[in-house]
């Protein structure tokens, strides 16, 4: 089995429009919703919450990418679960868009992927995102 960042490696010479790779582990990965929560709390009452959000994470996602010889600048992230929060009024496919056309997404993710359609929490009875429009790989050790 080749390894995470050799899957990277092959699934970015295919010059991809997106650079997603959502993967069951990712050593090191930064946790956004732990973080992200961390920086809202002192703004749960901005009437423009949503707003300040996207802000937030747009500073946590430049901050926190990385740069290596073989895969360009790259984030790897999990704990994604507060981007489906409601109140904060996040698209989880435009957030994707945006930041994986520039650097690589590497997303730690435990739910399921399924027909284009990513799961949260369950395929069931969880909410999901509509994966037709964009270039991802899927990498599971």
């Amino acid at each position: 089995m080749i390894s995470l960042n050799q899957h990277i490696i092959e699934f970015l010479d295919t010059t991809p429009k997106n650079k997603v790779v959502f993967c069951n582990q990712s050593e090191g990965a930064f946790d956004l919703g732990k973080e992200l929560s961390n920086c809202i709390k002192p703004h749960l009452e901005h009437k423009r919450l949503s707003m300040k959000t996207k802000d937030l994470i747009d500073e946590l996602v430049h901050s926190n990418t990385k740069s290596s010889d073989e895969i360009g600048k790259y984030i790897a992230i999990k704990n994604l679960g507060i981007l489906f929060e409601p109140e904060l009024k996040i698209n989880f496919e435009h957030f994707l868009k945006t930041y994986s056309s520039d650097i690589t997404l590497i997303i730690e993710w435990s739910g399921t992927i399924s027909s284009n359609q990513l799961f949260f929490l369950s395929k069931e009875k969880g909410l999901k995102a509509d994966l037709k429009n964009l270039t991802y790989s899927i990498y599971e050790v």
